[in-house]
């Protein structure tokens, strides 16, 4: 995977997609649900990534709300928000577009129909619990995790991300936080992406880890 480098206001960004391969002969076609055992080792890679880049620090996460997710993670007392990050990268909407926080679209599941949909906020103390979760309940074209590492333990995110207004990662983010976000494309057409944003550069840090 090749990063580009640029910024953000005080932030140094750091974005890298993956095109797909395209499809063998006889290989599963698009809507299929293409490789799992490929997009699980994908997504193993990345969240292991993530984990090095981020350790020692306070760890929030961000993944979809799904029957799922929900019961695996209901032990870390997971907060409903109605925002996720969003970093578009298929062949339709455009390559390693990064939107920032989004509303989360409907529907992403029936658990709170009555409430809207939403995604789940809670911390853990490793990011490799993530891959307890099956690939359906991480998304359905590709799954999508967030991670928040922060120097301090600082309960006031869950304040600011459950506001009304979008988040800005200028005031979430200070010194040496960072913000991970993954996304593994699961059908033809759907590209990984891995963004990583922090105030410090973290260049020679992603190039250890990546080259």
């Amino acid at each position: 995977m090749e990063f580009k480098a640029y910024t953000e206001g005080r932030l140094n960004c750091y974005l890298g997609v993956m095109r797909p391969a395209p499809l063998a002969a006889g290989a599963a076609p698009e809507g299929s649900g293409g490789n799992p055992e490929g997009t699980r080792n994908r997504l193993r890679e990345y969240v292991n990534w993530a984990a090095v880049l981020s350790e020692g620090k306070s760890l929030w996460v961000m993944v979809r709300e799904t029957p799922e997710s929900a019961k695996e993670f209901r032990t870390l007392a997971p907060v409903r928000v109605a925002w996720k990050y969003d970093v578009v990268a298929n062949d339709t909407e455009g390559v390693g577009v990064d939107k920032g926080f989004v509303p989360v679209e409907a529907p992403y599941s029936a658990l709170h129909s009555d409430q809207g949909s939403a995604s789940l906020l809670f911390r853990v103390p490793d990011l490799r619990l993530l891959l307890q979760l099956t690939e359906d309940a991480l998304g359905d074209v590709g799954s999508h995790v967030t991670v928040l590492a922060l120097q301090q333990e600082d309960e006031a995110l869950v304040d600011k991300l459950k506001g009304n207004h979008a988040p800005q990662l200028t005031g979430l983010l200070q010194g040496e936080d960072l913000l991970v976000n993954v996304v593994v494309g699961k059908e033809q057409g759907y590209y990984d992406t891995f963004l990583l944003k922090s105030q410090e550069s973290m260049e020679e840090a992603l190039f250890r880890l990546t080259s």
